[in-house]
């Protein structure tokens, strides 16, 4: 019973980390397109 709070807890912070870690991929996709584009020219 002890250890469910934790468990529950962590999983939510992986979660986030998750979320976090997919937002930054995504702006990093984006700033590479935009290099690309600007390479293209």
């Amino acid at each position: 019973m002890i250890r469910t709070p934790y468990f529950v807890e962590k999983r939510h912070e992986h979660k986030s980390e998750k979320l976090e870690k997919s937002r930054k991929d995504f702006h990093l996709a984006q700033f590479y397109d935009l290099a690309e584009k600007m390479n293209s020219r």
